[in-house]
């Protein structure tokens, strides 16, 4: 390089434009290192989080410079720079890319710019990264101004025999310093870029917790790494990610793995067979959080779990409800006082069969009062409990008191099931049912609001059965059959029928010889004896009437309200003796006069049938006459005709 002019001629306008072109550069270049931190921050915020890791992947290359040494480029000695670098002089540090790894440890001279360079990778000696360059921006600063700021050689009180342009060399290579300061800092702020931009070092693993398993793979994959995909029981969120490893924002080179943990839903596992404790075991291990156990009668070893619901292979949450039925030995349920439909349901549900059987008890009507076996007793699988239930119905047909213990509903299906055919029926004016229910061995049954009349009329169309709708009743009869009724009128009769009937609380009783009459009554030719008793609110009678051989007996039982005061006060307040004089005395058939009306018909049909007689005798006499005349005359004919 040819050496610069020691001295110029002086020329005042032309010193003047250097000066002002020497001034706009040295502006230039201060406001370029002034923004020297802006522009390298710029720099790590868009290279982001990765703007610390570059740290790991760039190698620190120092590069000591003297400003004083740039002197050498011109290969002309300046007077005022000294031979060797002055330690008072700042130390300018900048980072350079890591070279690769066969360049390590080879020493590399710039003779372009001379400046020295040693590559360097012992990290416990690693110098500064580009925060430290940063920190060094106002040493950079404040070297250029105290440089810039030296005397203007043309300037009035320059030093004196310094030619013009003297040391210019030197001022005019600061803008190149400072644009190769600039370069060689953005070099670093280049390297976060690229870097944060995965052109080299590796890539991001992205965040993809929470979205579907076919997006999270698709999104690691464009990032050029591997995907493995664990599936994990869980009660949310199933079909996405719940979990990966490594976290999001780790670097890792291209073509590592990243584990993606799906979630799936939990599945009940096969535990049938199992004892409970292995069950519940296994089943907490699968996340069930909320067991229940329940047993069963079973041919089963005892505590094995025999059903599980959900069923195995089912999905279920570890909030839900898992139920295990246990075997257990076959005992019969304790069912007493449940209501039949639901102790016969307990039992079948155990395996066994209820054999039901009614019983008279003062339980509730329909309730179990009994089981055989007992509560707790073993039995054979599929074995018969007998279960003994509150009778919804009466005892007996003959027990007419119990009738009212039940609904209307209920007798009629008890006289049907006992063989009572309904006959006709219809509700009366006062809402009561007017029914009767005959049989063909076991006498008759009628309800009625005039139980101790014989007889009950029936409208023309009386075909509905009022009991099996649930009309009420306030009196019903029974008619015995021929072959129940005692013989003889004395008490003893009355107190058989009573017991057929469980009439108990007996009080008055009337025969022929002790009725009290009404003024007027005919007499009688009926023998009888009737009987009545209370129990609660009810009224009973029974009654046995004969007459010409023949006999009968009736029994009642009605609400006391139907016997009226009036109707029993003609009667001493005795309901036997009204009743009584209702079936018999105003019976038809029972009364004398009937029966003298009889003989005087028979005795005129006797006399007719005499009379009948005689005139049947007489016109066979006068047959006879003529015959012997006819006789008499065919003779006469004969011996004439002998004669001639």
């Amino acid at each position: 390089m040819d050496e610069l002019p020691t001295s110029y001629p002086r020329d005042d306008q032309g010193t003047d434009a250097v000066r002002r072109e020497e001034e706009a550069l040295n502006d230039e270049v201060t406001r370029l290192i002034d923004e020297l931190p802006t522009m390298v921050a710029r720099r790590e915020h868009e290279a982001g989080a990765h703007g610390g890791e570059v740290a790991e992947h760039i190698e620190n290359e120092t590069v000591l410079m003297d400003l004083d040494e740039i002197d050498d480029v011109t290969d002309e000695p300046v007077a005022d720079a000294p031979a060797e670098p002055n330690p008072a002089e700042p130390v300018v540090e900048a980072t350079v890319l890591r070279p690769l790894p066969e360049d390590i440890g080879r020493p590399v001279r710039d003779s372009s710019i001379g400046v020295r360079r040693t590559r360097d990778y012992d990290h416990d000696a690693q110098s500064t990264n580009l925060a430290s360059s940063a920190d060094n921006f106002d040493t950079i600063r404040e070297e250029h101004n105290k440089r810039t700021s030296r005397k203007d050689p043309y300037a009035r009180g320059a030093r004196k025999g310094e030619a013009p342009g003297e040391g210019n060399s030197r001022s005019k290579l600061r803008p190149l310093l400072a644009l190769f300061i600039i370069a060689l800092v953005l070099g670093g702020g280049g390297a976060v870029l690229t870097y944060g931009m995965e052109l080299w070092g590796g890539k991001t693993v992205p965040y993809v917790i929470g979205e579907s398993q076919a997006n999270a793979e698709i999104r690691v994959q464009e990032k050029g790494l591997d995907v493995v995909v664990e599936a994990e029981p869980a009660d949310d969120a199933i079909g996405k990610v719940v979990r990966q490893e490594p976290e999001s924002g780790v670097r890792i080179p291209e073509g590592d793995t990243v584990t993606l943990v799906v979630a799936t839903n939990r599945t009940m596992p096969e535990v049938v067979g199992l004892s409970e404790e292995e069950a519940r075991a296994l089943l907490t291990e699968a996340g069930a959080a909320n067991i229940e156990t329940k047993t069963k009668a079973s041919s089963k070893e005892e505590g094995t779990v025999i059903d599980v619901s959900p069923a195995a292979g089912e999905a279920f949450v570890s909030r839900g409800v898992v139920t295990l039925t246990v075997a257990a030995p076959y005992r019969v349920p304790d069912v007493i006082g449940k209501k039949e439909s639901d102790a016969v349901e307990a039992i079948e549900a155990e395996g066994f069969k209820a054999d039901v059987s009614y019983v008279k008890s003062d339980k509730t009507v329909r309730t179990v009062v009994e089981t055989s076996p007992g509560a707790g007793e073993t039995i054979s699988e599929g074995g018969t409990v007998k279960v003994k239930v509150s009778s919804p119905y009466p005892e007996s047909a003959l027990y007419l008191a119990e009738y009212f213990d039940h609904s209307s509903q209920d007798v009629d299906a008890y006289l049907q099931k006992e063989g009572y055919g309904f006959g006709k029926g219809y509700v009366d004016t006062n809402g009561n049912a007017v029914t009767a229910y005959v049989s063909d061995n076991a006498g008759n049954i009628t309800f009625s609001s005039t139980p101790y009349s014989h007889t009950v009329s029936f409208p023309g169309k009386s075909d509905t059965n009022v009991l099996s709708t649930g009309t009420p009743f306030v009196g019903v009869r029974l008619d015995f059959p021929a072959w129940q009724v005692p013989y003889g009128y004395e008490q003893s009769a009355i107190d058989e029928l009573a017991k057929q009937c469980g009439f108990k609380g007996q009080g008055d009783i009337c025969n022929n010889a002790s009725m009290m009459l009404p003024a007027g009554t005919a007499a009688t030719s009926a023998t009888f004896v009737c009987a009545s008793g209370r129990m609660d609110n009810l009224v009973w009678t029974i009654l046995i009437v004969g007459n010409n051989g023949s006999v009968r007996a009736s029994a009642t039982c009605a609400k006391e309200g139907i016997y009226s005061l009036d109707d029993l006060n003609q009667f001493g307040g005795s309901v036997a003796q009204f009743v009584a004089y209702q079936e018999v005395y105003l019976s038809p058939e029972y009364q004398v006069k009937e029966e003298k009306k009889d003989e005087s018909k028979d005795k005129d049909k006797d006399s007719k049938d005499k009379d009948k007689e005689k005139d049947k005798d007489s016109k066979s006499d006068e047959k006879e006459d003529k015959d012997s005349e006819t006789t008499d005359n065919t003779d006469e004919k004969k011996d004439a005709d002998s004669n001639a």
